[in-house]
């Protein structure tokens, strides 16, 4: 299994298990993210090329590859929504992470890295649901089974080392 197929995983299951009832999935990205891997959720997929396509509150979830707009993207996503935004390597990326972090705070309330095989990672930011005290234990782990994304792993995708946790220290909004 590739890193980029834990990836997508990880980046579609995640959200699509955190938020309550999860109706419009926004996908802008060139993640090879397959509707078919996904049929599992009653939710809509919306394929783009910008966000600029989009109507504003239309979307529960977005995965967006990189975000020129944050506050377009926020406009999109409704109230309850969140996104997930690939940022490669934990610990080779913190400038560049860290920077993302501080620009999407000023949109939403939750922003914590999941971070996973080989210090992968993406950023989740949300308005409403945190992605471990608001996880669907029971849909995700009624989800079939997934050859890396099961419950456990969404959980422990959130737990961080120390040095983890002091690189990021007043940035990773909990």
């Amino acid at each position: 299994m590739t890193d980029n197929e834990i990836l997508k995983q990880m980046i579609t299951h995640i959200p699509l298990n955190t938020h309550l009832l999860p109706k419009t999935l926004l996908i802008v990205s060139d993640l090879d993210i397959k509707d078919e891997d996904l049929t599992y959720y009653d939710t809509k997929i919306v394929r783009a090329n910008s966000i600029e396509e989009i109507e504003a509150n239309s979307v529960d979830i977005a995965i967006v590859e990189s975000i020129a707009d944050i506050a377009k993207l926020s406009l999109v996503v409704k109230d309850s929504g969140l996104i997930a935004i690939p940022s490669g390597n934990i610990y080779d990326n913190v400038e560049a992470n860290k920077t993302l972090i501080s620009k999407l705070a000023k949109e939403f309330k939750i922003i914590q890295p999941s971070v996973f095989k080989d210090n992968q990672s993406f950023i989740l930011a949300s308005k409403k649901y945190h992605p471990t005290a608001d996880m669907l234990l029971q849909r995700a782990e009624m989800l079939e089974m997934q050859p890396y994304y099961n419950a456990d792993i969404h959980k422990a995708s959130f737990v961080y080392d120390n040095l983890i946790e002091s690189l990021y220290k007043g940035y990773i909004y909990k």
